[in-house]
């Protein structure tokens, strides 16, 4: 009798009524997530290239200059990637990712008041040290992984989808922002923005696991989440297993180390700057933004679709085909010329944008297990900063040297020959310890 009132509480803990209707916990905190994905990255990434355009013709800066500040974000987030995930557990993830939104907030609207290159670093530095450590990267994954015992992928894919709408929405909005009212208004309206996506979820609703309010994973039994609890502590918990020496110097480690450190390059670097290639094409202001929203959709639909292939035939397969549309759109975006077929391919290059959000997570808790993603996944990101904090800087280099942005989408297309080589390195070490590579 007391298990089966047990039974029937969790199941009362583990949904909530929306208009009349139940609905499982976990959605709601999926649907969180994406609103929380929207806020830190979608909004803040997506138009960047955008006033990148508008700062430089207004203020005269070299576009290498006024990307440091990405750098300085990557390099001030590589000691804090790390900590972001015990600070996530020790402070509460209400805390840590309301702190995050209100320093992405001040971050962007900061950027409205500069006037010198050097300036906007002040903001990259709080992106990289209050928004990383707020978990603007890593939160997601883990709430989401905590929250879906079943389906993690398609949980996975559904996150990226819901953060990649804003991502869609964003470089148009901002491009008629500032067209009309100019850049600097445009950055506060951007920490508006930020602060309404995202507080009303960090501050009265997200919980970092089911446990914490006595619920059950999505698809999980009572008794199937008590015999977890016996053998290993849920990702992020106090009784998390440890990361061992050997797991941290193993080949799947620096592989997806490597893995982690390519796709932040790639996105960091040549989604800030499509817009201006788009405008370097001859394409209008606007035209170039809805290069970006083609992006987005398509790492949108990437998310969607490849998560539910995740669950089909294994994270590994479909980062495989991944980085062949990758290479596909990188190669469109150097040799198309038809504004038709530059959005085609540059939705394509938008499969990319998962990589980090979606793959890398799948990647982690298939190598190391879900016990200990949430510690690997912190420690393999520093590999993200690491790399990441010369993307911007070196395309914008590329543009600044060259006059064009294709030398470096050509070496784009050779960074994704490594990754693929990198994926492919951790299935071979894989498949020797246990005598059959994970899917």
């Amino acid at each position: 009798m007391d298990e089966l009132k047990e039974r029937e509480g969790q199941a009362r803990e583990s949904t909530v009524t929306i208009f009349g209707h139940h609905v499982n916990r976990a959605w709601v905190m999926l649907v969180g997530c994406g609103f929380f994905s929207m806020a830190t990255v979608a909004v803040v990434f997506s138009p960047i290239g955008l006033f990148y355009v508008a700062v430089c013709d207004d203020m005269g800066f070299a576009r290498s200059d006024i990307s440091l500040w990405q750098q300085v974000h990557f390099l001030v987030a590589i000691p804090c990637m790390p900590l972001a995930t015990k600070a996530l557990e020790r402070f509460g993830a209400r805390t840590m990712m309301t702190l995050c939104i209100v320093g992405c907030a001040a971050a962007a609207a900061l950027m409205g008041t500069y006037q010198e290159p050097w300036q906007w670093c002040l903001s990259g530095a709080l992106y990289g040290s209050v928004g990383v450590l707020g978990t603007m990267q890593l939160a997601g994954p883990i709430v989401v992984g905590n929250w879906f015992g079943r389906r993690t992928g398609v949980a996975m894919g559904v996150y990226g989808v819901i953060g990649a709408v804003a991502a869609v929405v964003a470089p148009p909005l901002f491009s008629e922002i500032i067209t009309a009212f100019g850049w600097r208004i445009a950055y506060g309206v951007q920490g508006v923005v930020i602060l309404v996506l995202g507080l009303w979820f960090t501050a009265f609703v997200v919980r970092l696991r089911p446990a914490d309010i006595g619920a059950l994973p999505y698809g999980v039994s009572a008794a199937e989440a008590r015999q977890a609890d016996e053998t290993v502590a849920a990702p992020g918990s106090p009784k998390a297993a440890r990361v061992p020496w050997a797991a941290i110097r193993s080949v799947p480690f620096f592989a997806l180390f490597v893995f982690a450190g390519i796709s932040s390059l790639i996105g960091s670097g040549f989604d800030a700057h499509l817009a201006g290639h788009g405008v370097e094409k001859g394409l209008s202001p606007l035209f170039s933004s809805l290069m970006v929203s083609a992006l987005f959709l398509g790492s949108g639909a990437d998310k969607l679709i490849m998560g539910w292939l995740n669950d089909k035939i294994g994270v590994n397969r479909t980062v495989f085909i991944e980085y062949a549309l990758v290479i596909i759109g990188m190669l469109g975006l150097v040799f198309a010329s038809a504004p038709a077929g530059l959005l085609v391919f540059a939705f394509l290059f938008g499969v990319q944008d998962s990589f980090i959000s979606v793959s890398l997570p799948l990647l982690v808790r298939k190598f190391f297990g879900v016990e200990r993603m949430g510690q690997v996944l912190g420690w393999v990101s520093i590999g993200s900063g690491i790399f990441g904090s010369f993307g911007s800087r070196l395309v914008g280099y590329s543009y600044d040297v060259s006059g064009s942005y294709d030398p470096a989408f050509l070496i784009g297309v050779g960074l994704c020959a490594v990754g693929i080589g990198c994926i492919a390195a951790a299935n071979l070490s894989a498949r020797r310890r246990s005598g059959d590579a994970p899917r």
